[in-house]
């Protein structure tokens, strides 16, 4: 290859782009070894990239009318933005009461799009912006109108169509968010859920997207590249989590959450090997709650954090005071909380200052945490510091089990549906053998929950799952009620996002 000596601005130029698109938990940016072959090569991939995203735009903006004012066009995609949306939804609007077919409406939002921004920067999320709005537009007619409302957020409006053909479209685009997308030398993953409103005649056009962005959070409260449709029940449910959420933040405050403790066992003779601590609210009204139902509203509301962190403070403390305690303590972190800034760092503070030793502690985290690279950082850095990690509800999720090899995780706990499946049919039996002969082969420790019999401990011993958890392994300890510490008080709370109600 002939070799050629980069200009100082060219060389500025792509040290920006790597200063970007470099992971800020690996340090300094990963910058090739220097050499005119290796520049030459960054190069091409700079233009590459800056042509890509040049004609995407310019794709965009080619479905924009002539007409519209430029004030009205997100500058970044090239697509209308919310002002130029909310016009045309009222034109259309206006052709259906004079006899047209309704339109419907449809919006998203992208998971994982703030990690992807601050982890890679933002030129790598702008690219990630105008690749969506291509996407949206490939999978929309020249009478749609495809919309930027802001952030991550988009809209699509579909003139004269129902909501099968709504649907449709919106599992469309489902499928295309999936796609990975190619951010000059890496590959960034994405997704979304959609909200679908079909207008009705009479209804305005600020309705409908309030309609439309219920359903979204419907779709997204099920797990993410879900598609649900507006029904006016979800009003009702959506304003019963905004209660919900209120009554958490006070929760935190007046000392109605408490920590409940579970033996892990070995279960072929029920020796302690491991206390687990799971959050509870005992609400005033409706009695006791598990985490099972509130803990998606708290991390909607942006309580789950301020949970978490009580909730460690408290099995940290409880875990130090045992004078012969199990070999370990687990306890669950949530997909938000692995999401935010410093969570390593303070663990280890806590852990520091309830003199518990990092090796004792087992973090319990969702499938869905594996999905984002912030996510991955954290807990790699727990773990170099001999904090264990173990996946939860193996075999129930998405993850493959060739991924976790790649994954900072150590052990797998075989969800409890499972298990209770397994011993009512010898099919599924035959199957949760084989997800134990799959984790011992790639290394993985394995345990298991809804050990509630005789039955459940038998076949799990059988298929060589030698740990687990349930009522059959003893009784559970509880702590009393308490506030949560300092800091968590009516003016922390006026800041915690919304859960959003349409109505």
């Amino acid at each position: 290859m002939t070799r050629r000596t980069l200009d100082a601005d060219r060389a500025a130029e792509i040290a920006g782009v790597l200063r970007e698109l470099s992971s800020p938990w690996a340090g300094e940016p990963v910058v090739p070894p220097v050499g005119d072959d290796v520049l030459d090569e960054i190069s091409r991939g700079v233009d590459t990239l800056v042509d890509e995203l040049t004609a995407l735009r310019q794709t965009a903006e080619r479905r924009v009318t002539a007409d519209a004012p430029c004030a009205k066009i997100d500058e970044l995609t090239g697509v209308p933005n919310r002002s130029l949306l909310i016009e045309r939804l009222r034109d259309v609007l206006a052709e259906a009461e004079t006899g047209g077919q309704p339109p419907s409406v449809l919006l998203l939002d992208l998971d994982g799009f703030k990690e992807i921004n601050d982890g890679l920067g933002h030129s790598a999320g702008d690219a990630v912006l105008v690749t969506v709005a291509s996407r949206l537009l490939a999978c929309s007619r020249p009478t749609d109108t495809v919309a930027r409302l802001g952030g991550d957020e988009f809209a699509v409006i579909l003139p004269a169509t129902d909501a099968a053909g709504a649907v449709t479209v919106a599992e469309r685009i489902v499928e295309q968010l999936a796609v990975p997308i190619r951010v000059g030398w890496r590959t960034v993953w994405t997704g979304g859920s959609v909200g679908v409103c079909t207008a009705e005649r009479g209804q305005r056009a600020d309705q409908i997207l309030r309609y439309a962005d219920t359903a979204m959070y419907a779709a997204k409260s099920n797990g993410s590249g879900r598609v649900r449709q507006f029904v006016p029940e979800m009003n009702a449910a959506a304003r019963q989590r905004l209660r919900t959420a209120a009554e958490i933040a006070a929760a935190l405050v007046e000392g109605h959450l408490r920590v409940r403790y579970r033996p892990e066992v070995d279960l072929a003779d029920r020796r302690s090997t491991g206390l687990e601590a799971v959050v509870e609210w005992v609400h005033p009204r409706r009695g006791l709650l598990p985490a099972a139902r509130f803990l998606d509203v708290a991390e909607d509301g942006g309580h789950i954090v301020e949970i978490g962190r009580w909730v460690r403070r408290s099995a940290f403390t409880r875990y130090a005071a045992l004078p012969d305690g199990p070999a370990h303590l687990l306890v669950h972190v949530s997909p938000v909380e692995l999401r935010t800034a410093d969570l390593a760092e303070g663990i280890l503070r806590e852990l520091d200052a309830a003199g518990v030793e990092p090796a004792r502690l087992v973090l319990v985290v969702p499938d869905t945490a594996l999905a984002h690279q912030h996510s991955l950082a954290e807990l790699t850095r727990l773990r170099e510091h001999g904090i264990g990690v173990q996946l939860d509800r193996f075999g129930a999720g998405d993850i493959p089990l060739a991924a976790l090899r790649q994954h900072p995780v150590d052990a797998v706990r075989l969800d409890a549906a499972s298990v209770a499946a397994a011993v009512a049919d010898e099919r599924d039996a035959r199957y949760l053998s084989a997800l134990v002969v799959l984790a011992g082969a790639a290394d993985l420790r394995v345990t298991a929950a809804g050990v509630d019999g005789a039955e459940h401990a038998q076949l799990l011993r059988d298929i060589g799952c030698s740990v687990g958890q349930g009522s059959w392994c003893g009784a559970n300890t509880v702590d009393p009620p308490t506030p949560a510490p300092a800091g968590v008080g009516p003016a922390h709370r006026s800041v915690l996002r919304p859960v959003r109600a349409a109505g």
